[in-house]
């Protein structure tokens, strides 16, 4: 057996060599230390190479992955919810009857909740004295409507088949022989949809 502290080759001691390892033939130049805080060469020691702990690498395209989706679905339900805005209404579009003009809905004429057909449609403009033109009023125009917010504009609005008592009176006519004087005359002006 042979001394660990005896002098090495050139006069100098030996250092112990870490178990497992051997100690470098004459001439063999033996393997760097690697500095603190470095991480051994692969298979230093003999182990197998381990793969660094940390984040999977799908993780980095969940991270780009998610927010875009949150976005993509923001875009849809904002644009969804705007199709029926009346601010999409054009000519010949008719709105359903709400507490308050915000609340109207675009839909379809033929539906039982059609309560106004627009008339004309004025773009960057909240002047609703626009609806009351004698060309307007003989296509039927009784009402107006405007929005401010995502731009502005004003509808003017006239009845249809559908319009009921409570519906008309949010624009002024407030008995039903009213309303059916307010037909008949839209029907003499040859006002379509009215009956």
């Amino acid at each position: 057996m042979s001394n660990p502290f005896a002098n090495g080759p050139q006069g100098q001691p030996q250092q112990p060599q870490p178990y497992g390892q051997q100690q470098p033939y004459p001439g063999q130049v033996p393997p760097q230390q690697p500095y603190p805080g470095q991480q051994p060469p692969p298979n230093y020691y003999g182990a197998p190479p381990q793969q660094p702990q940390g984040r999977k690498p799908w993780m980095k395209y969940l991270r780009i992955a998610v927010p875009v989706v949150v976005i993509v679905v923001a875009i849809v339900a904002y644009f969804a919810g705007k199709k029926d805005d009346p601010q999409s209404a054009g000519v010949n579009d008719c709105l359903t009857s709400a507490k308050s003009a915000n609340d109207m809905k675009k839909t379809d004429c033929t539906s039982a909740n059609a309560a106004f057909r627009v008339v004309e449609k004025f773009s960057d403009t909240n002047d609703t004295d626009k609806c009351d033109t004698e060309e307007l009023m003989n296509k039927g125009s009784l009402a107006s409507y405007y929005w401010s917010g995502g731009g502005k504009g004003v509808l003017c609005l006239t009845l249809t088949k559908q319009t009921t008592l409570e519906q008309a009176r949010k624009i002024g006519i407030s008995t039903q022989d009213q309303l059916d004087a307010v037909r008949e005359k839209l029907v003499e002006l040859n006002v379509p949809g009215v009956q």
